[in-house]
């Protein structure tokens, strides 16, 4: 459990990159976008390439050690990468300036970004996956009496990889229900410790001034965690990913089949859109609040305090799914979801668009357009919505995609979906890219001004929000069509353990829009 160190304190490194490669480096704000958006697209794509390592036969242990050491390599490097770590070796200056920033440095950075990158994808792999194995081995071996033990089914584990946090609670949970009515204190303490800390260093860690530390506090907690884990190796059984066989990548040739993975098709695409407006989270929206007040009367709250609402906002919109499928029934619930993610993708753009409107108000009228470093008289509470919105986003993609594109899937490709899902997350953040720089080529034509200039206080980054709202709006209109327009057909279950679950979850030609019309 203590690995999920790594993964909240990977959350805040990346929150406030964007803000270290704009005010230490010095580079323009949708040039250090880019490079997080890259960075956070790799993250999502390395998983599926794992995931088929653990499906030719490696041990799920060795992902996880091998992830978990690529971790905290990858943060030790971000940390030195940092003017005053190697200052004297590369015969630099020890300041938080450009001019500070060697090819040394770079290199270093860059490797480090790396390195996190295939350190969360690896923990995204095999982190759940591997405690959750253990708690079953361990449930077969504590019930030797009953040989019909099954493993989890699929859909259980992708609810569990890519949510840390939700992850942990949930196999706190099963190890409960295996107990009894009851569980260890020695157990619970840990988890709550487990938690508190990560809650303490998430809280002070903005306070903390040099930017070597910044980095280098998570990387000493997450070589802690990955020694701990070591330390326990003794006492692990062997785990591998896949379930009940080990082929290899196939496509069936029935026609059935390669219609449902054309009718997919659509719907890929309306998950690539719905993350491009997830890549301006940790990027433009983290830059609108850089030079925002955190103050309320005296008190000054860290600017860690958004993630902590965005990431509170997430959990609490999962609980929002999980009583929708009790309300609209297991059926309609993966659909449903999809079409309020396009929904809250719309909105959060809207609401960000309109805050930034105000914000750049407020420069002009205080004369701050030339002042990028100054602080601006308004409040970062001003962004809550567009936060709250879009951990309803990601909330309800990652519940509702994987389980919609797992009931439609043909049964030889459902377990690759799991990872192949925020694969095409990935896509579309790093497609956002793209996206920005189309967008700015066809703002300057007529000889106007990009809209992206070197700092925000010059740019209209409003201009883009709306853009994104409008995306969002026709990719609402778009799953829409393609409920009415495309057939589902009955996919067969992945056994009989799961035949339960699936039969009945997949829609026909139209229910969708069948049920929202009768339900409206």
């Amino acid at each position: 459990m203590v690995l999920i160190w790594a993964d909240l304190l990977a959350t805040y490194v990346t929150w406030i990159m964007q803000k270290y490669l704009t005010d230490v480096w010095k580079v323009g704000f949708t040039h250090a976008a880019g490079t997080m958006n890259v960075y956070t697209g790799l993250t999502k794509l390395v998983p599926f390439i794992l995931f088929l390592f653990g499906d030719f036969g490696v041990d799920n242990y060795w992902i996880l050690l091998l992830s978990s050491i690529a971790f905290s390599s990858g943060l030790d490097f971000l940390s030195m990468s940092t003017p005053q770590a190697l200052h004297k070796l590369t015969h630099t200056c020890a300041n938080y300036q450009p001019n500070c920033i060697g090819h040394t440095q770079k290199a270093i950075f860059y490797t480090g970004l790396a390195l996190t990158a295939v350190g969360v994808s690896g923990h995204i792999v095999s982190l759940a996956a591997f405690a959750l194995d253990q708690l079953e081995r361990g449930q077969v071996v504590d019930k030797t009496s009953n040989r019909q033990q099954s493993p989890q089914p699929e859909e259980d584990i992708s609810k569990l990889q890519f949510q840390p946090v939700e992850a942990m609670l949930e196999l706190f949970n099963r190890q409960n229900q295996r107990n009894g009515s009851s569980i260890s204190g020695l157990r619970l303490s840990g988890v709550i410790f487990v938690l508190i800390v990560a809650v303490i260093a998430l809280i002070a860690l903005p306070y903390i001034q040099p930017w070597k530390l910044r980095f280098g506090i998570p990387a000493i907690f997450t070589l802690a965690a990955t020694l701990l884990f070591i330390q326990g190796s003794c006492e692990y059984q062997g785990s591998r990913l896949g379930f009940s066989d080990r082929d290899i990548i196939r496509f069936r040739t029935q026609s059935q089949e390669r219609r449902v993975i054309i009718c997919m098709l659509p719907v890929w695409i309306t998950c690539i859109i719905c993350s491009v407006v997830t890549s301006v989270g940790n990027t433009y929206f983290v830059e609108q609040a850089s030079h925002l007040n955190y103050k309320v009367g005296k008190l000054k709250f860290p600017d860690s305090t958004l993630l902590l609402l965005y990431e509170a906002a997430k959990m609490g919109f999962r609980r929002v799914y999980n009583c929708m499928k009790v309300a609209v029934g297991r059926r309609y619930a993966p659909a449903t979801g999809i079409a309020l993610a396009t929904i809250c993708s719309a909105l959060c753009c809207i609401f960000a668009a309109i805050v930034e409107t105000h914000r750049i108000h407020v420069i002009r009228s205080d004369g701050l357009i030339d002042k990028p470093n100054e602080k601006i008289p308004m409040t970062v509470f001003l962004l809550v919505p567009q936060f709250f919105l879009l951990g309803g986003l990601d909330s309800f993609y990652e519940n509702s995609v994987a389980a919609f594109l797992n009931d439609q899937s043909p049964p030889s490709m459902k377990k690759y979906l799991v990872y192949l899902n925020p694969g095409l997350s990935g896509l579309g953040i790093m497609g956002s890219v793209l996206s920005v720089h189309l967008v700015g080529k066809i703002s300057e034509k007529g000889g106007n001004k990009s809209w992206f200039q070197h700092d925000l206080n010059e740019s209209h980054l409003n201009y883009y929000y709306w853009v994104l709202a409008g995306l969002s709006a026709a990719n609402f209109l778009w799953f829409l069509l393609t409920a009415i327009c495309f057939p589902f057909p009955d996919t067969e279950p992945v056994s009989s353990d799961t035949k339960s679950e699936t039969t009945g979850n997949e829609l026909q030609n139209g229910d969708f829009v069948t049920f929202i019309t009768e339900n409206t």
